[in-house]
């Protein structure tokens, strides 16, 4: 029993090591995808965005791939509105009743970032 105990605790510590190491280098924290089932045009973020519209990306999120941390989309632009906090994989933001009204975007806690310009529009 201790033993299985110890392996969680090493196993959570490696994986909570890893998050950390990879938010410090700006590497993306969520992925917004334009289509259900992580689909279609995709916007890399590893910090807040106040305003997808300056994106091309204002309400038309219906998906999400969590690579680390729990996060809020916001249904208004700045943070304002409906909020819901993800922290896992959403195929289907219609479940959440947030398909195509995101506005906004940032880590759960408003904690700091920067947007990770990988987003081409297609």
């Amino acid at each position: 029993m201790r033993v299985m105990l110890f392996r969680a605790a090493v196993t959570a510590t490696a994986f909570l090591a890893a998050a950390a190491a990879a938010h410090a280098q700006g590497r993306p924290g969520i992925v917004l995808y334009q289509e259900d089932n992580f689909r279609g045009n995709q916007l890399p973020v590893d910090g807040p965005i106040p305003n997808l519209d300056r994106l091309r990306f204002n309400d038309r999120v219906s998906s999400v791939r969590v690579l680390y941390g729990a996060w809020e989309l916001c249904d208004d632009a700045f943070f304002r509105g409906r909020c819901v906090t993800v922290g896992r994989d959403e195929p289907k933001l219609g479940r959440l009743g947030m398909d195509d009204r995101v506005s906004s975007v940032r880590p759960a806690g408003g904690r700091g970032g920067r947007y990770d310009g990988g987003y081409r529009p297609r």
